[in-house]
């Protein structure tokens, strides 16, 4: 969908929400906090929330690790075989990094190879099986690859693990609208204009809902 290739672009202030919840998966929430301050910085608004229990944003000028930045660098300059060889450089010295493997998928995803995607989501799962972002990246990919029955019910687990997970919620209210499933696509969609009242997608998607209802 558009608003999968709108969070997998990586470019700019996408790029910088890609490595948060890159990081979110990988438990480290206080890098992602960062990461989501400097994609705030470049959109000049918020246009995602860390999750409960997050650290404070740090100022933008603290940046994650040497391996984000590098992998985040070659993504910026649409390199995007060079990040994967980076990441799996990474996962051969270190086959347990929940964030490298998070990378793994997100590139694979972007690049259309999605069985290798799910592949690497299904790793990823068996590392951290009770991570909601390692869950919605599953979902995502299903999603990618038109299982949409397996899909929803990662994104509607995702959202039990986690429940204001704002990208779960927006991309299965996504699913919900093609299955004709107004209502509850609907309430998901202004749940997460409250949490996030910048979400142009979600904003974009509930227009749409309340033109189609008249």
């Amino acid at each position: 969908t558009l608003q999968q290739a709108a969070r997998f672009n990586p470019q700019g202030r996408d790029a910088w929400e890609s490595l948060a919840a890159a990081l979110e998966a990988a438990g480290r929430g206080a890098d992602a906090a960062k990461a989501r301050a400097q994609a705030q910085h470049l959109s000049g608004a918020p246009r995602a929330i860390a999750p409960p229990g997050a650290s404070t944003p740090a100022p933008a000028e603290a940046p994650p690790s040497e391996f984000a930045q590098a992998v985040l660098a070659l993504m910026q300059q649409q390199k995007p075989q060079q990040a994967l060889d980076l990441v799996r450089r990474q996962l051969a010295a270190a086959p347990d990094d929940l964030l490298a493997r998070s990378f793994e998928v997100r590139l694979l995803l972007a690049e259309h190879e999605f069985a290798a995607a799910l592949k690497a989501a299904e790793t990823a799962l068996a590392m951290a099986p009770n991570d909601a972002n390692v869950v919605y990246q599953r979902g995502v990919v299903k999603m990618a690859m038109n299982d949409l029955r397996g899909a929803e019910a990662d994104l509607r687990r995702a959202l039990v693990l986690a429940p204001r997970h704002t990208a779960a919620m927006s991309d299965l209210a996504v699913l919900l609208m093609g299955a004709g499933k107004r209502e509850e696509a609907r309430g998901l969609l202004e749940q997460v204009l409250r949490l996030n009242p910048g979400d142009k997608v979600a904003a974009a998607n509930l227009e749409q809902l309340r033109k189609e209802s008249h």
